[in-house]
């Protein structure tokens, strides 16, 4: 039964908070509640208004009469822990107060809160169907999501990282399309399955099959010509650019994501329904349009270079380099001034191998740029005469440290008048 209650419930300790932008051009402010027992839940709401809830189902509705940000109380009799699901899909839920104290929630749905500030480290321990769709503020990385995930659904969800999913062990739906992930990031994602059951065939547990969605907006799976039967192509006892013969188990391992895709969709164990439709190319949103280089950059010095972007988000950073050599790569904000100089880190590379010629490096998460609006694209390398520059046309600053040091303040503020070989990439 659900009736207006204006005495604060007495004996509800525990208490979950949501935040809102809400008013009476959104539509009404209903979310929902389930609890493993019959129990009472009492709904404060800033505009006066207290609900008064008693049962195993739970919900309110509410318009508020102001729009603004508003604020949402939830005690539950018996504690947090007594909640197994919450659903506040399309309430234009900003933020969520103690949402790990949900630790016995199974089922959560927030999809479509596309302003949630939340980080998927903060997603209850024991959440078995999760849909984040259209998410597109929530940030963190997929191996932060908890281990008992069964369901989930990401769909939109720019900010969130993360280049594998294996400890989704028990996974039986997962909707990963539009995230705007680069080529790369798909094929991890990928073998980070395929590498599982080609330990374990019967790792995952699901009996009947598996959905993943990849595609949309997301980059496809490289190498489309490595989707054909190992024990074909190459053969058995054999390798190639596609697939690893491995002596130990008998058996071809993937080394690229259409490789991935045949193992998943034919495996012996529990076979993986996958949709790759769509898929985009990746396109340059800021960095440098030189096409021939004439001079080298040093080691022991951290070079920025200053970018206007186009709108898009960010998930690579691109580099031409005249040896094979370590680098690695960042992307700052501009901290405008006199002169500009680069701000603070948005995302950053891990240090990885390059080879002569353009080398495509991932960040750490994606970023998404505003158009017009200045950033800094940062590189250093261990070794000198590896990444080549122009002797003139950019705005350039550089800082003299060893090539451990993380990416961090302070940044360079010698000043080049240089054009490195370096440019952003993403959707």
């Amino acid at each position: 039964m659900l009736h207006k209650f204006n005495p604060l419930f007495s004996g509800i300790k525990d208490k979950l908070v949501l935040y809102t932008v809400s008013g009476p051009a959104t539509g009404t402010f209903d979310p929902a509640v389930t609890t493993s027992l019959s129990t009472t839940i009492v709904w404060k709401l800033d505009d006066g208004t207290e609900y008064q809830t008693t049962g195993t189902s739970h919900g309110i509705s509410n318009t508020f009469a102001n729009l603004g940000t508003h604020r949402c109380v939830v005690r539950v009799q018996g504690g947090l822990g007594r909640v197994t699901g919450i659903d506040c899909s399309t309430d234009a839920v900003t933020w969520i107060v103690n949402l790990l104290k949900l630790s016995n929630a199974i089922t959560l749905d927030l999809s479509e809160n596309t302003s949630l500030n939340i980080f998927t480290a903060q997603i209850p321990k024991k959440s078995v169907t999760l849909s984040l769709s259209n998410c597109q503020n929530v940030g963190g990385s997929l191996t932060d999501l908890p281990v008992t995930i069964g369901s989930l659904n990401a769909w939109h969800c720019y900010l969130i990282g993360g280049n594998s999913i294996a400890h989704f062990q028990n996974i039986n739906y997962c909707y990963l399309q539009s995230m705007a992930m680069i080529q790369s990031r798909v094929d991890s994602i990928l073998l980070s399955c395929s590498d599982a059951i080609h330990a374990n065939v019967n790792y995952f547990t699901y009996v009947i099959g598996i959905s993943l969605t990849i595609g949309g907006s997301d980059e496809a799976p490289s190498h489309m010509d490595g989707y054909v039967d190992p024990l074909v192509t190459p053969g058995t006892g054999l390798s190639d650019e596609h697939w690893l013969w491995d002596a130990g188990t008998s058996k071809h391992k993937a080394l690229d994501g259409g490789a991935a895709l045949w193992r998943l969709s034919h495996n012996n164990g529990h076979t993986w329904t996958i949709t790759f439709n769509g898929g985009v190319a990746v396109q340059k949103l800021l960095g440098t349009s030189s096409t021939s280089w004439s001079e080298l950059l040093g080691t022991d010095n951290r070079y920025y270079q200053q970018f206007t972007a186009v709108a898009g988000v960010i998930g690579e950073i691109r580099i031409n380099s005249a040896i094979s050599a370590n680098a690695k790569v960042a992307i700052y904000t501009n901290a405008a001034g006199t002169p500009d100089l680069p701000g603070s880190v948005i995302a950053y590379s891990a240090s990885v191998p390059i080879v002569a010629g353009w080398n495509n490096i991932s960040l750490n998460i994606t970023a998404i740029l505003a158009v017009g609006q200045k950033y800094w694209l940062a590189v250093q390398t261990d070794a000198s005469g590896a990444v080549q520059r122009v002797a003139s046309g950019g705005t350039v600053r550089y800082l003299t440290t060893v090539y451990a040091d993380a990416f961090a303040t302070p940044v360079g503020t010698s000043s080049l008048d240089k054009d490195i070989a370096i440019a952003g990439w993403g959707y």
